[in-house]
């Protein structure tokens, strides 16, 4: 298993986790953990709350193609 599914997989049992406690669970270095954390916030599967030191991450709860629906309305549409 990878470590974005070993990720999303430790998402299902906590709702809100940081890097120390990803980290601490999986045994990865925080270099890769970062680098996969991007991949999966690029992706839009999980977001990312606050700044350095109280960061915290969580699974994106809005369906990618909601999103995508959002996307495609106008800002006249909007209003």
């Amino acid at each position: 298993m990878k470590i974005k599914e070993k990720i999303l997989t430790l998402f299902e049992s906590q709702k809100d986790l940081t890097i120390k406690e990803i980290t601490d669970s999986l045994l990865v270095s925080k270099q890769a953990l970062h680098l996969a954390m991007n991949q999966l916030i690029k992706n839009s599967q999980v977001i990312k709350l606050g700044r350095t030191p109280k960061t915290i991450y969580r699974l994106n709860s809005i369906k990618i193609k909601e999103a995508e629906n959002y996307e495609n309305i106008s800002d006249k549409n909007i209003q």
